[in-house]
C-alpha cells in the first residue's frame, strides 16, 4: 500500500486531547505531561486524499477502495450474509513500530488495552507475556530485548479499537514487571513517540516532541 506522510496543524491536538478523554491512568497522565503544542504530529495516507478529510478524524473512508477489503460468507438462520474486512493500517504501524526498535528510537512501547481487564481469560492465556495491569486496567508491554514484528502486529490487532487506539514509545529504562501508577506517571513524561487511532480505525495520528 502506498501512503504519503501528511503534517498536520492543531487542528489534530484537539483530536489527541479528545482520546486522552478515555480516562485511563495513562491517557490522564499524557494529558498533564505532553507539551503537544510543541511537537510535530502528522498521519500517513493515500497520496491522491483530499487534504481536508485528513481533519475528519472520528470518520471513516480515508483509506477509500486503495485496499481490497476482504470478503467471506457466513450464515445465521439460514441466512447468508457477506462480511467484508474494513481496511486499516495495523500492518503499517506494526513495520513502523519493529524500524523504530530496530534503530534504537526507542526500547520500549506501552499500549492501552481499554477493553480488557485483568481477570479476562484471553488475557491470561494469549497475553500472559506482554500484559501488566494498574488495578483492573490492562496495559501490553513490549520491550527491545523481546520485540518482533508478529508480536507487535498481535498486540496492534487485540487494542485498535473504531473509537479508541493509544501506544507510547520511550527509549528511558523502566521495570514493566511491577508496573504501577507511579512509575506509569514517570513513563508518560519520558514519550518520544505518541500514536492514537483516527479516521474510525482505519489509520492513526503520530506526535513526537520537537
Amino acid at each position: 500500500m502506498t501512503l504519503k506522510k501528511y503534517y498536520l496543524d492543531s487542528r489534530a491536538i484537539d483530536w489527541i486531547e479528545e482520546v486522552f478523554t478515555c480516562n485511563t491512568s495513562l491517557s490522564r497522565f499524557l494529558s498533564d505531561s505532553l507539551p503537544l503544542r510543541s511537537g510535530k504530529i502528522w498521519t500517513y495516507a493515500p497520496v491522491n486524499v483530499h487534504e481536508g478529510s485528513l481533519y475528519n478524524f472520528s470518520e471513516g473512508g480515508l483509506l477509500g477502495r486503495l485496499l481490497l477489503k476482504r470478503k467471506s460468507m457466513t450464515s445465521v438462520s439460514g441466512e447468508k450474509y457477506v462480511l467484508e474486512e474494513i481496511p486499516d493500517c495495523s500492518e503499517e504501524l506494526t513495520s513502523y513500530l519493529f524500524d523504530l526498535f530496530q534503530t534504537g528510537t526507542i526500547d520500549s512501547c506501552l499500549f492501552e488495552d481499554v477493553m480488557a481487564r485483568a481477570n479476562d481469560l484471553d488475557i491470561q492465556e494469549r497475553f500472559s507475556d506482554s500484559a501488566r495491569f494498574v488495578g483492573n486496567e490492562v496495559y501490553h508491554v513490549l520491550e527491545k530485548s523481546n520485540v518482533s514484528e508478529c508480536g507487535i502486529n498481535k498486540i496492534i490487532c487485540a487494542v485498535n479499537l473504531s473509537w479508541h487506539f493509544l501506544c507510547v514509545g520511550s527509549n528511558e529504562a523502566m521495570d514493566f514487571k511491577s508496573l504501577q501508577g507511579e512509575n506509569l506517571k514517570w513513563y508518560a513524561t519520558k514519550v518520544k513517540l505518541l500514536v492514537v487511532g483516527a479516521y474510525d480505525g482505519e489509520s492513526f495520528v503520530f506526535w513526537e516532541p520537537s
